[in-house]
């Protein structure tokens, strides 16, 4: 198969929490070389992975776990949360004294910037600093949830449903209903004229499930999530590994 795109998910696949590797960059580069398209595919906000695209010279990402689709600063696709349900969460966000995050096209934004527990995340994820939540809400394209599993009950709106994604012990992202990664890689595909059995996918979390599923390849870092098992088209070694780069030496020759 002659693949003409290649999905990159972000943390635990290309970025270990501290730095994307030489062999990684040098695998990208390759790809480039090849005329291969490189995407970011991420649960990120755009704002969270804006270093990253500049640091590999990477101009197509897809964020926010499907919902913002972005060629460089031109947004291809989006589907925001309506501003009366982000409303709606943050009213119960005060209520159970509880932090939520709300992220934009170009910043993040919490009603809680101390909370301890944000704090920690973002150090551990090298996030930059949210900005506080005013009266006027942004354009939200997903929310993020600074809670434990057993209190996810309390942000269920009877109005619309979610879906969500939890990344973390103390944290989740929220979604709209139906919205996941292959979603956008599937408007991203379509608005370049690419058909999905021509691209391949990577990824080591449960929000990849959807992403490797659809794509023609989808590789399983060796760290994943065993679920993925049951999409990935293959497995290849985990992050410290080197698994990106291991497995566009093997399977498209690249390097």
């Amino acid at each position: 198969m002659m693949y003409r795109i290649a999905f990159f998910d972000v943390d635990g696949t290309i970025y270990d929490g501290k730095t994307v590797s030489p062999k990684t960059k040098e695998a990208i580069q390759a790809l480039k070389g090849k005329g291969i398209i490189p995407v970011i595919c991420t649960g990120r906000a755009k704002p969270e992975a804006e270093w990253l695209l500049k640091m590999l010279g990477i101009s197509y990402g897809v964020f926010n776990n499907g919902a913002l689709v972005c060629h460089e600063n031109k947004v291809i696709d989006k589907s925001p949360i309506p501003r009366v349900y982000v409303q709606k969460l943050l009213d119960r966000a005060t209520r159970y004294d509880t932090t939520m995050m709300v992220c934009s096209i170009d910043n993040c934004y919490t009603n809680r910037p101390n909370c301890p527990t944000l704090v920690r995340i973002r150090k551990e994820l090298g996030l930059s600093v949210p900005l506080p939540l005013t009266e006027s809400l942004p354009e939200c394209f997903q929310v993020i949830i600074f809670c434990q599993e057993h209190e996810e009950s309390r942000f269920q709106l009877e109005e619309v449903e979610f879906s969500y994604h939890r990344w973390n012990p103390d944290a989740y992202d929220l979604n709209l209903r139906g919205m996941n990664k292959a979603v956008g890689v599937e408007k991203l595909l379509r608005h370049l004229g690419i058909p999905k059995e021509h691209a391949l996918a990577f990824g080591d979390g449960l929000n990849d499930y959807a992403m490797l599923e659809y794509v023609g390849c989808g590789v399983k870092m060796g760290n994943g999530h065993p679920d993925l098992n049951h999409v990935a088209d293959l497995t290849t070694k985990n992050i410290e590994e080197e698994g990106v780069y291991h497995a566009l030496s093997h399977l498209l020759k690249v390097i």
